[in-house]
């Protein structure tokens, strides 16, 4: 990929008495090393002699300084500075400690396309779903890494890498031919941060592999700007259609649905007692920050058996339920002053969680929300999150969550929580696309009205409490979630559990929560509802109250760094005008496995390798734990 990228490593002579010297026809495609005009925003690749020591080096172009980013005693690359659009003929200078290089005349041209290349044939290009070299296979999306497309709109300053919330498109659209095939362009413009890591000069494209293209090893790839023609490179496509990435199935208001997520387009059928039900189109690919395809169906009432392509899933149960696993808060925390090593699976142990909750053999999961954390790029030099994707985007999704769960997610039905790093501003376009059980929406909402399912004889109600402020009573708020409330006692059955992100009655090392709720709750909640489990807090937590009110339990400790232990006793505590009488509160890595005793439902809580660290008993009103 890229020469640009090149560590500053090899050793120079400490000092040299020749001021640097530009090659005839040294200007070159900083991608394609092709000969030609230079285009504004591109890389340039610079020949010559003398060009070292590194960090003395500095590139003119037309006057403006070039960003260097590399320089080698015979080679600089710099980025062709964004003021120059317009021009049409500019000079390139080179400086060192000793002087600098006579002029060289160069052209400029609007665009001047190359891509680059692992060994001067092989395209640096991507299966851009996964983040994996090909070979690619028809009707998926790669990501073709190219310089020299010109103008964008959004244009960042010149040396700055282009935004991961303001997209900066090429001005002029590109078009591609894989194997002499046109192919859909779905995005071509500055490489975004987030999908990448922070480049500047370097242009993606999102490109349609065609159906019609052809296979092999060797499959010639074109980019056209305007008039101009790249260097070929090549790419391997292999014939056939590849596994959905994962598979699920989940409980949702109207009945059970499963649901994939696949690199291609077109949706595979789900096999239900050995018949074919095509599935729907739920999210087609957005590009360049989703170049996926979420598809899904209705499962039958009277299913036994699903698989999709030979993936076998998991119907619901029927009866009753003999085990529930319960996990939260799980991703890689990587954000302002907190960067969790989500390379050292002891500090972020999810892929550990996920396994060992797999173990319990459980008849539904439940995820009590907070899927994403890789809100912004790892500081540079931080080994424990070195390559880690962010932002809200596919990448960060899979990295956080479909990755470490994809063997889970087809052990058992599942029912998801929205948590608030699912709010619009973060990660909420990716909850609709993926997890929400409902019909996809037509833009992404802060609210949500609350629905129930069925586990058996259990109904779990969601309630989205994704803007509901801790702290503050936020009137607005309050009166948004009001209604809500009054939807929660008309939903409720007489076996119920509301299942509610931010803890409704809770203490957390920040103070009590939730005032907003609990002003809209007026802290009542209908007979029926038995339990109130929560994430949001990295603890595992339990509390009693002196009122006629269901047990709050928090399960938020399976992967996002932890919260600091309370050490303070509980007892006597005021918390939604209640009086807590009894509570634990554990901070370790781990889930809970929940099943049902007698009249109510013994909680165990356990460790990251599933070994049980506390065991709760939970009945009217009442929650009491061993340790």
């Amino acid at each position: 990929m890229i020469r640009f990228l090149i560590l500053l490593s090899a050793g120079f002579p400490a000092s040299f008495a020749a001021a640097p010297v530009i090659d005839s026809n040294g200007i070159v495609n900083g991608a394609s090393f092709a000969s030609g005009p230079i285009s504004p925003g591109s890389i340039v690749s610079i020949f010559g002699g003398n060009f070292a020591p590194a960090g003395s080096i500095k590139v003119l172009i037309g006057g403006v300084a070039a960003p260097v980013i590399y320089a080698g005693q015979n080679q600089v690359d710099a980025v062709v500075p964004w003021e120059l659009i317009g021009q049409t003929e500019t000079t390139i200078v080179v400086n060192n400690a000793d002087g600098s290089s006579a002029p060289s005349t160069v052209k400029v041209a609007t665009s001047n396309p190359g891509i680059f290349t692992l060994d001067g044939k092989q395209g640096v290009i991507l299966r851009a779903a996964l983040r994996s070299s090909p070979p690619a296979f028809r009707g998926e999306y790669l990501r073709i890494y190219a310089t020299g497309l010109g103008a964008v709109s959004n244009r960042p300053a010149t040396g700055i890498a282009a935004s991961d919330s303001k997209l900066s498109n090429a001005a002029l659209k590109p078009t591609v031919t894989i194997g002499g095939v046109p192919a859909i362009v779905g995005f071509a413009g500055l490489a975004p941060q987030g999908v990448n890591p922070a480049m500047i000069g370097v242009y993606q494209l999102d490109v349609l592999v065609p159906a019609s293209a052809p296979e092999g090893d060797a499959v010639p790839v074109v980019v056209t700007s305007g008039s101009v023609v790249s260097n070929t490179v090549t790419l391997a496509i292999q014939a056939g259609v590849p596994a959905p990435y994962v598979a699920w199935t989940q409980l949702a208001p109207e009945g059970a649905i499963a649901r994939t997520i696949l690199a291609q387009t077109a949706c595979p059928d789900l096999m239900v007692d050995g018949q074919a039900q095509k599935m729907q189109v739920r999210a087609v690919a957005s590009l360049p920050f989703y170049p996926v395809t979420v598809c899904e169906t209705p499962i039958p009432e009277t299913a036994t058996t699903l698989s999709i392509a030979g993936q076998i899933l998991t119907p619901p149960k029927k009866d009753d339920l003999a085990r529930i696993a319960v996990m939260g808060d799980t991703g890689c925390r990587i954000e302002s002053g907190t960067y969790q090593a989500c390379n050292n699976g002891d500090k972020w142990p999810t892929y550990s969680v996920a396994q060992s909750a797999g173990a319990t053999k459980p008849d539904l999961l439940i995820h009590n929300g907070d899927y994403v954390y890789r809100s912004i790029a790892c500081p540079a030099g931080n080994a424990g999150c070195a390559g880690s994707p962010y932002g809200f985007n596919w990448d960060a999704w899979n990295a956080d969550f479909f990755e470490p769960f994809r063997n889970l997610l087809s052990v058992a039905p599942w029912f998801f929580v929205r948590g608030n790093h699912e709010l619009c501003s973060n990660a909420g376009d990716g909850w609709f696309r993926f997890l929400d059980p409902r019909p996809l929406p037509a833009t992404c909402q802060d609210y949500t009205d609350p629905f129930a399912v069925m586990a058996g004889s259990l109904q779990l109600i969601h309630f989205d409490s994704a803007v509901a402020d801790d702290a503050n009573r936020v009137q607005e708020q309050i009166d948004r979630y009001k209604p809500q409330f009054d939807m929660v006692q008309q939903l409720a059955g007489k076996n119920s559990w509301l299942m509610v992100h931010r803890p409704l009655w809770a203490i957390r090392p920040t103070g009590n929560s939730n005032v907003v709720m609990q002003a809209a709750s007026a802290n009542t909640l209908p007979d029926g509802v038995n339990l109130v489990i929560s994430g949001h807090t990295h603890i595992f937590e339990t509390f009693t109250f002196d009122v006629p009110r269901p047990p709050q339990v928090v399960i938020g400790n399976s992967g996002a760094n932890l919260a600091a232990a309370i050490t303070a006793s509980f007892a006597g505590q005021i918390v939604g005008e209640a009086k807590v009488t009894k509570a634990t509160a554990l901070s370790h890595f781990g889930f809970s496995t929940i099943t049902p005793s007698g009249d109510g439902w013994t909680i165990v809580d356990r460790d990251v390798n599933g070994v049980p660290v506390a065991t709760c008993n939970a009945v009217k009103n009442d929650i009491a734990c061993d340790k």
